[in-house]
């Protein structure tokens, strides 16, 4: 059976019982920008300022100043499509989370140096974090109705469903 999207106007949207920025929707939101507040906290613990990684000349430092701008926009850009309820939050969300993966993993790295183990977790950590809510975006029924304004109508069986005809 595949599903079977309808597309509804705005206004129908919003009386739908899974329109709005509730519930896991609501948590993704409070979480991705938690996820911002802890990588600056991670540069506080490491005993750097924003002052001194900006007037540093360390090519560490200066990937780090490149991986903090990235995220600060990757940030202002998913809050923006969230917020505005823009029609693309969904794909825009999901491409900039896989986008980010290489960049939280950097950032764990360059930050808090640890041992080969620890930054391995992390890696595989940051993965299964991004993979969960993409996979949440991509198969939520409020985040269609909220961003798309489209609701699950009722199932419809595609023909590689119906059994064959003699």
């Amino acid at each position: 059976m595949a599903r079977h999207w309808i597309t509804v106007t705005a206004l129908e949207a919003e009386k739908h019982r899974l329109y709005g920025i509730k519930n896991w929707l609501a948590v993704f939101a409070l979480f991705f920008i938690l996820v911002l507040l802890q990588e600056i906290l991670a540069i506080d613990e490491a005993g750097l300022t924003f002052k001194s990684i900006i007037a540093s000349t360390d090519p560490k430092l200066v990937l780090a100043k490149i991986v903090i701008a990235i995220e600060i926009a990757a940030t202002v850009i998913i809050a923006y499509f969230l917020f505005t309820k823009h029609e693309k939050f969904r794909l825009v969300t999901s491409c900039v989370l896989i986008g980010m993966w290489p960049i939280l993993f950097i950032v764990s790295a360059l930050v808090s140096p640890a041992s080969v183990g620890v930054i391995i977790k992390s890696f595989i950590g940051s993965f299964v974090w991004i993979m969960v809510w993409v996979i949440y975006l991509n198969r939520s029924q409020r985040v269609r109705v909220t961003y798309e304004h489209k609701i699950l109508g009722q199932a419809v069986a595609s023909e590689t469903d119906q059994p064959a005809q003699p």
